[in-house]
């Protein structure tokens, strides 16, 4: 081990670049040329310096930032011979890489526990079962077939009918055999009850004997697993509906906490051999693959999704699968019926998905209020388990009132019995579009009684009702009845990007009393984006007293942007002495940045980093004396913009604009976009903006438009508002293009329809880009939206916060 290497993971980091080293540093490369490449395709990120590559590479110290080491990596691995990034392999390759280094640098990270000196929990066998022993229809979700009430044909004494093979099946086979010696990662894609689980168990068979199979309940028993066990060898890791893993959208980082323990599994040879298998519905695969135009919050689950193999399964059965089944269907009455009734789509009949639908149209009204509230939980807060209490004190209100007032007492008085009687009903075998949920035999007792929304008919609602938000009633019974703290953070988050303020305001507080860490994080942010300066300030300080250094910073940077820099530098005190000094380092480059350039302020913040052991402040120390390394921090610092500086030769902007084009960088391309029309060269920014939405990604030229209206320039703003809402159009953004739109009215002098498509756009959660048109529009209306917010039912919120609140509409009422 070389000197100043604490950990065999910081070993193993500093041999892979030296390896790396020694395969791209041939015929005449050097290290100076690597640097100034890494530093001209990386400009989002802090010049690199040959002392800084040389700690790296001999161990001295880990690098803090992972953007630096992959801007260096990706060079080297350029000239080591990688594939080219131009082809659909060579961009497969890289995005598997970057997943793999970022591995190696999460285990390199200072204080992070050695897996040398994990010990293994006694009496902690591998989880979950022999696959032999697996119930495949109760432990691993695969969907049962429906029953035929006479069959003319065949028995039913299998719940499951014979299996037909499709296309589909080879190549996972093929995943299935080389996960015997390697860890692997299978996703199959496709809608609800495309037969995706049945492949995946028909597949396991293949296994030999000695390979168990686990299904977590959640992602928190999937982490906390993944944490304490670190071998998983010969086990099957089954994760039915990844997205309930991966794709949280409205909180990305959980998500992305779970894509990468998974990642680590993967990409660590001694933990297996481990298959990972999982099935995912087309949306969220979209959503998890691009590159958004807010960031990129899905980056590490991109990357873990491109590590493995993702098959997609197909909705139809073709002509040779059709063959297959008439053959079986001689003894088989089920394959019988869907052959008959089912059309080419023969998975989703035998699994009931018509009948589901037809239950649906057809329920009773008090039935349909039921099953619209279980699908608004599940879509907005991702409640998988909705409490029957919840859902009593919820769904009264999706009944229409004069409905309600024509029955008689009986029926008000028996009306949620009655709906769940018909919800819960089985459909020919199969579970009713809202059933009772109940333990495995042997497992933990459910404390409160549930429901599961059908799979199936989740997806369909979640479609149909994209555009609604749920009454008054749906939000204080969720803060009332629902426990789980991620479910009620989900749903204030969910509040808060449709405008419902005071909703978001109890949600965020519930969530945080049942012990979610973010809750008053986010609340700080919202009350102080909203304008509640002194609320912000003292929901900051009640998360600062149970926060740990990573929350701590996270308060920082939220004071910081509120321009409190009195309570910014007090947190960032706190993080550093709860072992995050970089907080100070963060604090000193926002100051600057905010145009606050006192000397003594930033001299005592580098200095108090530097001397907690933060690796950025001790890198500015090398730079010279204290003022010297301030004055050059203020004077590199004053070059970025956005956290991206504009080159001066406009063919270099256009290069990094074409890469990052082809590369999905489209927060990156928006930042550069946004540059460029800042530093006097809009001809440029807009050709790059146009480049970017022509390619599928319209983010850049949307900003780019909103800028130029803010800057006044309305007939620049309205040809690019037309563009950017045919391009939204076009790649399938809605909800983005309904708020491009409300640009456009406003642009065009439509303030009124600017403000009806504004309420369109905050039910479709689009509430974050109404903001700045609010502040354009500069009458009652927009300051009264972005103070209150909106009710429930989409009108204009009265006062709930401040002196101007009446008496008992405070944020505890809604």
């Amino acid at each position: 081990m070389r000197d100043g290497i604490q950990t065999p993971e910081q070993a193993a980091l500093a041999g892979e670049l030296a390896k790396l080293e020694n395969k791209a540093l041939r015929g005449g490369k050097s290290w100076a040329q690597a640097i100034k490449s890494a530093n001209a395709n990386a400009p989002q990120v802090k010049p690199l310096t040959r002392t800084t590559v040389s700690d790296w590479v001999t161990g001295k110290t880990p690098p803090k930032d992972f953007d630096r080491l992959w801007a260096l990596v990706a060079v080297l691995r350029e000239w080591a011979g990688a594939p080219s990034e131009a082809t659909k392999a060579g961009r497969d390759a890289r995005a598997a890489a970057q997943a793999s280094w970022k591995v190696l640098w999460q285990r390199a990270q200072p204080g992070r526990k050695s897996a040398d000196d994990v010990t293994p929990q006694r009496g902690a066998g591998r989880p979950g079962v022999r696959i032999a022993d697996a119930d495949p229809i109760r432990y691993l979700e695969v969907h049962p077939a429906i029953e035929v009430t006479h069959p003319a044909n065949g028995s039913q004494a299998d719940p499951l009918p014979a299996y037909v093979e499709r296309e589909h099946d080879q190549l996972l086979s093929a995943e299935v055999d080389q996960a015997q010696h390697h860890n692997r990662l299978v996703v199959l894609v496709g809608d609800s009850s495309t037969g995706k689980t049945r492949a995946l168990w028909e597949a396991l068979q293949r296994l030999p004997a000695g390979w168990q199979v686990w299904r977590p309940a959640d992602r928190a028993s999937l982490l906390d697993r993944l944490q304490r066990q670190q071998s998983q060898a010969r086990t099957v890791l089954w994760l039915n509906e990844l997205q309930r893993f991966l794709y949280t959208p409205h909180t990305p980082e959980q998500g992305e906490r779970a894509a990468a323990a998974l990642t680590d599994l993967l990409h660590t040879p001694g933990r297996g051999p481990t298959l990972i298998v999982g099935t995912l519905w087309r949306d969220p695969l979209t959503t998890l693959s691009a590159v958004s135009g807010h960031g990129d919050p899905h980056q590490t689950a991109r990357a873990l999704l491109h590590s493995g193999t993702v098959i997609p399964v197909a909705e139809d059965f073709n002509e040779a699968a059709l063959t297959d089944v008439r053959r079986l269907a001689a003894h088989d009455a089920r394959l019988s019926e869907a052959l008959e009734k089912g059309g080419t789509r023969i998975t989703q009949y035998l699994a009931g998905a018509q009948k589901l639908l037809k239950s649906y149209a057809r329920a009773p009204v008090e039935a349909l209020a039921v099953l619209d509230t279980a699908a608004d939980a599940r879509r907005l807060g991702s409640v998988e388990l909705v409490p029957e209490e919840f859902l009593y004190a919820a769904a009264a209100a999706y009944l229409h009132p004069d409905h309600w007032r024509t029955q008689d007492d009986s029926w008000r008085a028996t009306w949620f019995t009655r709906a769940l009687s018909y919800t819960s009903q089985p459909c020919h075998g199969i579970p009713g579009p809202l059933s009772r949920e109940l333990p495995l035999p042997g497992g933990q007792a459910i404390a409160l009684p549930v429901c599961r929304l059908a799979d199936y008919l989740a997806q369909d609602l979640a479609r149909a009702r994209r555009h609604k938000v749920p009454p008054a009633e749906f939000w204080s019974a969720a803060a009332d009845h629902l426990h789980k703290p991620e479910d009620l953070f989900e749903l204030a988050q969910a509040a808060r990007f449709r405008l419902r303020l005071r909703q978001a305001d109890l949600l965020y507080r519930r969530a945080a009393d049942a012990g979610h860490t973010q809750a008053l994080d986010l609340l700080a942010y919202m009350r102080n984006r909203i304008g509640d300066r002194q609320g912000a300030e003292d929901v900051t300080w009640e998360a600062a007293d149970h926060a740990d250094g990573g929350e701590l910073y996270n308060l920082t940077c939220l004071r910081a942007e509120a321009e409190d820099w009195e309570s910014a530098e007090r947190l960032a005190w706190r993080a550093a002495d709860a072992g995050w000094p970089s907080a100070l380092s963060h604090l000193v480059t926002m100051r600057i940045r905010w145009g606050l350039e006192d000397m003594d302020s930033i001299e005592r913040l580098i200095r108090g980093a530097a001397d907690a052991g933060d690796s950025q402040a001790l890198e500015w120390l090398r730079w010279g004396e204290l003022r010297e390394t301030a004055q050059r921090l203020i004077s590199m610092e004053r070059r970025y913009d956005g956290g991206l500086s504009w080159p001066a030769d406009p063919a270099v902007a256009e290069a990094w604009a074409q890469r990052m084009t082809e590369s999905g960088d489209t927060g990156l391309l928006a930042a550069l976009v946004e540059s460029g029309e800042r530093h006097g060269n809009p001809e440029v920014a807009e050709r790059m903006a146009f480049r970017g939405a022509e390619s599928g990604a319209p983010f850049a030229l949307y900003r780019l438009a909103r800028l130029r209206r803010k800057a006044g320039d309305r007939n620049s703003a309205k040809r690019l508002f037309r563009a950017t809402a045919t391009f939204m159009e076009s790649a399938e953004f809605p909800a983005e293009s309904l708020l491009t739109t409300c640009w456009l009215k406003e642009s065009e002098g439509e303030p009124e329809e600017a403000k009806r498509l504004a309420g369109q756009a905050a039910d479709a959660g689009q509430a974050e880009g109404l903001y700045d048109l609010a502040e354009l529009l500069q009458d009652s209306w927009a300051e009264q939206l972005c103070r209150y917010g909106l009710e429930a039912d989409g009108t204009i919120a009265e006062a709930w916060w401040g002196p101007e609140a009446a008496e008992g509409t405070g944020p505890g009422r809604i």
